[in-house]
């Protein structure tokens, strides 16, 4: 598993921390598990933190069950933390298929993600 993820209680968000490139393997348990994580919950944030470990942009195959199962969940708004220029493209071609770019930012740091996210 190249992600970990859990609902953090005290800012009331999903957190997603990637931690190694992205597969198709994940793809569908990581979706999974948000629709587990939100089931009860009112607001819908997540707060995706990506390591240095990933390096390259999901290749079209994994881009395109991402996209597929990402139609499952729904959130409010998405900030996203730590991504190259290659995982800020990716990022933004499935949030736009979805509909979901402009409830979507990228921030400096967590700080400035869980601001937005409060706005």
């Amino acid at each position: 598993m190249n992600y970990e993820i859990c609902y953090d209680e005290r800012n009331e968000l999903l957190r997603i921390r990637l931690l190694k490139d992205l597969t198709c393997e994940d793809a569908e348990p990581l979706v999974k598990n948000m629709e587990k994580l939100y089931t009860d919950k009112s607001r819908k944030y997540v707060l995706c933190e990506i390591e240095s470990g990933v390096t390259k942009m999901p290749d079209r195959e994994t881009r395109r069950v991402l996209a597929e199962q990402a139609k499952k969940v729904n959130w409010d708004k998405l900030a996203v933390v730590g991504a190259t220029p290659a995982i800020r493209m990716a990022i933004k071609v499935i949030t736009a298929v979805l509909g979901r770019a402009r409830t979507t930012k990228f921030c400096d740091n967590e700080q400035q993600a869980l601001s937005w996210l409060e706005e």
